[in-house]
């Protein structure tokens, strides 16, 4: 999932969260000296896990809901969850010790916060109402037809994870217009280019490109 494609509200919480985590390892820094730095470092990591899980249970509704389109937005976010779930969770002793409690108890309330926000974000989001984390596309009657409006145009068709993916019209600020297929938000299959002026033309596309 690209960030920039949802509201500006959740790309400010991710990087809220990604910046104060990080504060953590200033704080493990050597030359970093101060009482009880290992307490604040382990509290900036918590804050980034809470961050983290925030991420993960968003990004399985929002793809549970929108569908999946494998490319490189798709392969980022689960290079994120993977490397920061290795990375955070080697710290779950680390934060039992700090708090005073049992590693199996870290790590049920850890499996709980998950499961809250994933509830959350399940209930609030529910199918259509995904689309209200969108920028740019909203929902219209037909369950299979988005609308979503551009800087340079409106688009009116299928989508999969926010990108035009499928059957969809463009019409362009320009007054041209193209009807046809899409794939990751390129013009991809069969379809029909209308320019301002009423020219038509059919052509085949590949990745935003014509082949014949």
């Amino acid at each position: 999932m690209s960030i920039n494609l949802l509201n500006p509200i959740a790309e400010y919480i991710f990087w809220t969260f990604l910046l104060i985590g990080s504060l953590g390892l200033l704080f493990e820094l050597k030359f970093v000296k101060f009482k009880n730095k290992k307490i604040l470092a382990a509290l900036c990591y918590f804050i980034l896990f809470i961050g983290y899980f925030i991420y993960t249970s968003f990004i399985l509704v929002f793809y549970g809901f929108t569908g999946i389109v494998l490319n490189f937005s798709f392969y980022w976010s689960l290079g994120l969850i993977a490397i920061f779930g290795w990375w955070l969770f080697g710290y779950v002793e680390t934060f039992a010790e700090v708090y005073n409690i049992s590693y199996k108890k870290m790590m049920t309330i850890f499996l709980c916060i998950f499961l809250f926000l994933y509830l959350f974000f399940f209930i609030f989001f529910y199918e259509d109402k995904i689309y209200k984390v969108s920028k740019y596309c909203k929902p219209t009657e037909n369950i299979k037809i988005k609308i979503c409006k551009y800087s340079n145009g409106i688009y009116v068709g299928e989508l999969k994870a926010f990108l035009r993916h499928g059957k969809g019209i463009y019409n362009f600020n320009s007054g041209a217009s193209y009807v046809g297929e899409w794939q990751n938000s390129l013009r991809d299959g069969t379809g029909t280019t209308r320019t301002a002026e009423g020219v038509e033309t059919t052509s085949i596309w590949k990745k935003g490109k014509i082949i014949e």
